[in-house]
């Protein structure tokens, strides 16, 4: 059932008013208020589908009580319709929609304009309503959907933290851009320039690895349980030799390959 709010500072005008709302939409509920400030306390309790709202009234006028509710976050979704008993020139009608009302209707009230103004803001209103309640519920599922990533970024990085292959993100220069800590224990940190991961593999293996890596460019091809040595420098110089596959991945719009190194 629509609810309608009425507010108006002379009773004879609500009395008139919520008789004909209730004679052209007979489904309805009129609710009526005698000021501006009891109006908006209402709108605030009622949460009704459409408010008429009097212009011309003492203390606070209707431009007054138009511009509080279309501020407030509780009430700036309702449709307002303003009445006046007064001629609505352009510059009125501009004045209230600049404030926010939506519909303009002059006293006296014709019957079939009230009806059609009214069911045009319940339509406006219902439609809000579907809109705010598609909004909700795609925010919820966007929502899980981010703590479902959270989620699995969490388990990924306990994965590639905790296991004993060494897993590197590469460049097409080959130049590491990122490296796990099994990586980074046995290499130490990897430096940020092109090229680099070629200096690290065995001489004697460097032939195919470049051949491995450029079929993988040009050709697309994959590169799957590659042998080959890497060489750990320092003050115990020695060689590891590893399986690795690469895969290639789309990180924030940047091309990487993905490469996991098992020592065997």
């Amino acid at each position: 059932m629509p609810k309608i709010l009425v507010i108006d500072d002379r009773r004879d005008n609500l009395l008139a008013i919520e008789a004909l709302l209730e004679h052209l939409i007979p489904d309805c509920e009129v609710v009526t208020s005698q000021s501006g400030i009891d109006g908006l306390e209402k709108a605030q309790e009622i949460q009704p589908d459409t408010i008429l709202l009097d212009i011309q009234m003492p203390i606070m006028n209707g431009y007054e009580v138009c511009k509080r509710l279309k501020s407030d976050n509780h009430t700036k979704h309702i449709p307002v319709i303003m009445v006046t008993a007064i001629e609505t020139d352009t510059q009125s009608r501009i004045k209230g929609l600049e404030i926010g009302g939506d519909a303009f209707i002059a006293k006296p009230i014709d019957e079939e304009e009230l009806a059609a103004q009214v069911n045009v803001m319940l339509r406006i209103k219902q439609s809000q309503g579907q809109l705010r309640k598609e909004k909700e519920n795609l925010e919820a599922r966007e929502q899980l959907k981010t703590k479902a990533l959270q989620e699995s970024e969490e388990k990924f990085r306990l994965l590639v933290e905790g296991t004993h292959d060494l897993i590197t993100l590469i460049d097409s220069t080959a130049k590491i851009c990122w490296a796990n800590p099994e990586w980074e224990k046995i290499f130490g940190p990897a430096t940020n320039e092109p090229g680099y991961l070629f200096s690290m593999i065995d001489p004697q293996d460097l032939g195919k690895i470049r051949s491995a890596w450029e079929g993988m460019l040009n050709e697309n091809r994959q590169i799957r349980n590659l042998e080959y040595r890497l060489l750990v420098k320092g003050d115990n110089p020695r060689s590891i030799e590893v399986e690795a596959a690469v895969h290639k991945v789309d990180l924030d719009g940047d091309q990487l390959y993905y490469v996991i190194a098992h020592d065997i």
